[in-house]
């Protein structure tokens, strides 16, 4: 090795500086997918299984048919076994048994045979009673969604959040949840809100669920930095023009900067964010290995 190239490779590892992320002070928070960057992975959290439909204004009366809905992203099955579902006040669990295929939805209901009445089908399970027998119980407190707004929090067998959904009135200041709430569809006043189902709008290419950040100009280039200083972040994808100035560069510069500063990968094109999403890929393909052993 030439004498200068060695010179340079050690001043470049001396100067490094490795900042540790903040340490976090809720369970780790489900992965999403954020546009321009891709979050949190799986390295220190549980597979991301989304709480991806709600049914909580029913038709029938005192709503036994009540119902949510868990979505698996994932290419493999997922065993529920362990996982929890919270209301906020109340909390079940799934027993074993119950697994949920690759890219499939179930949905879970208060009363099994409401349900199959509102619905034409049965339900996956039931989490207030044993009203069919055909159906798996969930073990715990009844659960009970509010009319008016509240949450569903989906927790895994270690008590970690895996996703949160916030509906109407509810509280949107709780781990997991980010942004507004999620209204029923109410073009006029004549639209009733009872009997609607709300869906969570999901990425069409991971099924995560998806939050808009600002226009750069307007913030979102500082709004991705700052998940990026809290830890909450684990590749960066921001595509630029290398030929064309732009108005808010030093806040592009900010952002790149704090992803070296924290480690973060970060790429600005195209082949750039190949390599990055393939050590995403290999990363979670790791843990997955991990967990079968």
């Amino acid at each position: 090795m030439y004498p200068w190239l060695a010179f340079l490779l050690t001043a470049i590892v001396g100067a490094s500086v490795t900042v540790a992320p903040p340490p976090q002070a809720e369970p780790p928070l489900p992965p999403q997918l954020w546009l321009p960057l891709v979050s949190r992975s799986y390295r220190s959290g549980p597979p991301p299984l989304v709480l991806s439909a709600l049914y909580y204004d029913t038709y029938l009366a005192n709503e036994p048919d009540e119902a949510f809905q868990l979505y698996n992203p994932l290419e493999w099955p997922v065993t529920l076994e362990g996982w929890q579902v919270s209301d906020g006040r109340r909390i079940t669990a799934f027993p074993a048994g119950i697994n949920l295929a690759a890219n499939a939805r179930l949905w879970c209901a208060r009363k099994a045979v409401s349900f199959t009445v509102s619905f034409g089908f049965k339900p996956a399970c039931e989490y207030s009673g044993n009203s069919d027998p055909t159906v798996p119980d969930l073990t715990g407190s009844a659960l009970q969604f509010a009319n008016t707004g509240g949450r569903v929090t989906l927790l895994s067998p270690q008590a970690a959040y895996s996703d949160t959904l916030v509906y109407e009135d509810g509280d949107t200041n709780v781990p997991g949840w980010q942004g507004p709430a999620v209204y029923p569809y109410r073009s006029s006043t004549n639209f009733g809100a009872e009997e609607q189902i709300l869906y969570r709008k999901l990425a069409q290419a991971t099924g995560l669920p998806v939050r808009r950040m600002l226009s750069g100009p307007y913030g979102g280039d500082a709004q991705i930095a700052a998940l990026a200083a809290e830890g909450k972040v684990d590749g960066v994808i921001f595509l630029v023009d290398p030929l064309y100035a732009h108005p808010h560069e030093p806040d592009i510069q900010g952002l790149l900067r704090v992803c070296n500063v924290y480690n973060v990968p970060v790429a600005t094109n195209e082949v750039g964010a190949e390599y990055v999403l393939h050590g995403l890929l290999g990363r979670l393909d790791r843990l997955v290995a991990e967990t079968d052993r």
